[in-house]
């Protein structure tokens, strides 16, 4: 929403104490959007408690909208896993996938049906219709990043960041009752990458250019600031050593084999990449670059000459909707690349404290 104004209710007599404060809307916003008291937040200029939201995401007669609304742990007691597509089990992927799915639609409902966004057209995108067409196609390419394997094809090998949060009920009667469930669980599947009792609460997927030395965060969600930023960002943290680890275990099957001669071809990871379909001026990309060190990618072309313009897109093989969609803006940051391993030395690992 757009603030044209602001002031307080005054008494008559200019003495006597309010008891009472306004909150002013436009009639047009209030026709757009109402209020949901469970989702949190407030303060600042707006009275109450809650966010407002798109009207399409309320079900009547109910005032809460149909977002999740579950509380969850803390960052340091949810559980992390990276795992490269072609390792997900047939029997997991079914599930994986209509969770990612759940999760990357919350995420961008509830990132962008909200007149922060569509009041200031931040993401292209001026009624609910069209953040629900971004988030139908959104999803239909999203989900080619987790069950389509293109190594053998493209040279990209794929990724799957995971994250779980322990459910939290508000009441105690509902939490003793999750607890009873939790010790009733069937115990784990050590060969499945499923949290039994568990909610996903976050994924990222990435995508490493075997031959481009790149990394390519395709979906990270949700993309939110405070625990949501910090469970995302040790994903991505993960998925770089994990790629890392990877690289240097390539090179060393290809000295074992005696391929010395195809060495060169497998760049070391340099680069770490994104696409947005935010403007430059928004406060996302702006909260990106001051805290994750992404530029644009003209500036980082200007910063690092030497780069190879063409392992980023339009020369790079991307999603269809980014590709022929105008409004995408590419962002880099830098990777302190690893250098590889020499004959008879021991692999070295990947530092376990990069910070993305």
């Amino acid at each position: 929403m757009r603030t044209v104004g602001y002031g307080g209710p005054v008494p008559d007599d200019g003495r006597a104490d309010l008891t009472f404060n306004l909150e002013l809307v436009c009639s047009q916003c209030t026709s757009r959007y109402a209020r949901c008291s469970d989702c949190g937040g407030g303060g600042g200029v707006r009275l109450g408690v809650g966010k407002w939201r798109c009207k399409e995401l309320f079900t009547p007669p109910r005032k809460t909208c149909d977002l999740s609304h579950a509380r969850q742990s803390s960052v340091a007691s949810m559980e992390y896993a990276i795992v490269r597509i072609s390792e997900i089990s047939q029997a997991d992927m079914p599930v994986i996938i209509a969770q990612c799915k759940h999760v990357f639609e919350s995420a961008l409902y509830s990132s962008l049906a909200v007149p922060e966004v569509l009041e200031r057209g931040v993401a292209a995108a001026s009624t609910f219709a069209d953040i629900k067409k971004r988030v139908d196609t959104g999803w239909e390419e999203a989900q080619h990043f987790i069950d389509e394997d293109v190594e053998g094809t493209l040279g990209f090998r794929r990724y799957l960041g995971l994250r779980w949060a322990a459910p939290k009920p508000r009441k105690s009667a509902s939490r003793r009752a999750t607890d009873q469930a939790d010790k009733s669980a069937k115990p784990i599947d050590p060969s499945s990458i499923q949290r039994p009792g568990m909610n996903l609460s976050g994924y990222v997927t990435g995508e490493w250019d075997i031959y481009g030395g790149t990394l390519y965060i395709s979906v990270s969600v949700p993309y939110s600031t405070g625990e949501s930023y910090e469970g995302s960002a040790h994903l991505i943290s993960m998925m770089t050593k994990v790629v890392h680890e990877d690289r240097e275990a390539m090179i060393r099957n290809m000295l074992d084999s005696g391929q010395t001669h195809n060495l060169d071809r497998i760049r070391p990871v340099q680069h770490c990449f994104t696409m947005l379909f935010f403007a430059p001026e928004s406060k996302l990309v702006s909260f990106l670059e001051s805290k994750r060190q992404l530029v644009p990618l003209e500036r980082y072309l200007a910063l690092y000459p030497e780069t190879d313009p063409t392992v980023f897109p339009p020369y790079r093989t991307v999603a269809d909707n980014i590709r022929t969609q105008p409004g995408w803006n590419c962002l880099v940051r830098r990777v302190v690349p690893m250098p590889p391993s020499l004959p008879n030395q021991p692999m070295r690992k990947a530092n376990s404290r990069i910070k993305f």
